[in-house]
């Protein structure tokens, strides 16, 4: 697998995770005005797998098939393997690419009534995500 193979050791990944920090800790210290404008994007060193089976447990081929979203995080010494909801797999997979979480929010399908409940939960879960480091607003250099 490809991602086994960009490690970049442990200097590199530290700076990045200091450098993240920084940056998500200037967005909170700020409070940034529009929140729902800011471009995120999935951070190089997470991965996610849609799969049928639960790679975790062993005894899940003998159930039936459903879907599980496979994420893994690469850090300076290994690689970990979670199994992520939903929710927050399909924002990291909308995320290859930079979008806003109104431009999020379009790749969901609601009434017009739930609009602002669907973009509400996407900000939630998204400053979840940022906090984690899973993603980061995307800077232009």
């Amino acid at each position: 697998m490809q991602f086994l193979k960009e490690h970049k050791g442990t200097l590199c990944f530290q700076t990045r995770l200091t450098m993240l920090q920084n940056d998500l800790d200037h967005i909170l210290e700020n409070n940034e005005a529009d929140f729902s404008e800011l471009q995120l994007i999935r951070n190089p060193f997470i991965y996610i797998h849609e799969s049928q089976w639960n790679w975790k447990d062993k005894s899940s081929k003998d159930s039936d098939a459903e879907v599980y979203y496979n994420v893994f995080y690469s850090t300076d010494k290994e690689t970990f393997h979670l199994i992520m909801d939903p929710i927050s797999a399909m924002i990291l997979k909308q995320l290859k690419k930079p979008l806003s979480i109104k431009d999020l929010v379009k790749q969901f399908e609601y009434s017009p009534q739930e609009k602002e409940i669907i973009e509400r939960k996407l900000t939630e879960q998204v400053q979840e995500l940022l906090k984690s480091f899973f993603i980061r607003v995307n800077k232009i250099i």
